[in-house]
């Protein structure tokens, strides 16, 4: 997994070596999130790179991790708190989770001088490729906070539009019963809609009054399980 997970460019030579060895697990998952390596390489948002793991295991049998994140939860996750809409509260509260790579990130001080940009959008190749090559649906399963990727996808500061509407008539064409955008309530009671609704009216300032509501705060770092491709 380090040659995936510690690299901006993943070392795929030192995969292939090691993989190739007969004495290697390639379903070995991380002691603490239960993180393999399918989920690594997700959070690198490259189709290639999913192909070339997928030449040794099967992507279909990624599954999910202790936090129950599927490929498709980690690839819709902001990239740090600064792709976040940490202006609307309700973001604020639902998402605890980021995707970035390093086993250094630390969360940005709220309290300071704020320095949030909107960024763009994700990919939506990568996203079809991973539904294309699952055993199950991934875009209706939520995580162990009650978030369906959607939720994670409307809570950026800049929601890939184009990626929503994509999974929401992707659902819509696997089961006409299921309306997860709508329906689906994290543990905070709001669906993926309403983080969509608050991130549009949203105003960015440069301190936000419940950045410091003590149940909030209590609320995201008590579990500090900012970064799960990692442990």
């Amino acid at each position: 997994m380090a040659s995936v997970a510690y690299f901006d460019t993943p070392n795929l030579e030192v995969y292939d070596i090691l993989t190739a060895h007969s004495t290697t697990d390639v379903w070995l998952r991380t002691p603490r999130y239960a993180t393999h390596t399918f989920h690594s390489a997700a959070a690198h948002l490259s189709v290639g790179l999913l192909q070339h793991l997928a030449a040794a295991t099967s992507l279909a049998d990624a599954g999910t991790t202790a936090l129950g994140h599927t490929l498709l939860h980690i690839i819709c996750l902001p990239l740090d708190d600064t792709h976040l809409n940490v202006f609307a509260r309700s973001i604020f509260r639902s998402v605890h989770h980021v995707r970035i790579l390093s086993s250094t990130w630390r969360q940005t001080r709220l309290q300071a001088a704020c320095p949030f940009l909107r960024r763009p959008g994700l990919s939506l190749e990568v996203a079809i490729h991973v539904l294309d090559q699952s055993s199950y649906s991934m875009i209706s399963t939520i995580d162990g906070l009650g978030n369906s990727a959607l939720q994670y996808l409307a809570a950026h500061q800049t929601p890939n539009q184009g990626l929503i509407e994509y999974l929401r008539g992707r659902e819509e064409q696997e089961s006409v019963n299921s309306n997860t955008w709508k329906g689906a309530r994290n543990a905070w009671g709001y669906t993926a809609e309403d983080l969509w609704q608050d991130s549009q009216v949203a105003v960015k300032g440069r301190h936000m009054a419940f950045w410091q509501d003590e149940a909030i705060f209590d609320d995201r770092v008590g579990g500090k399980e900012k970064n799960p491709c990692f442990g």
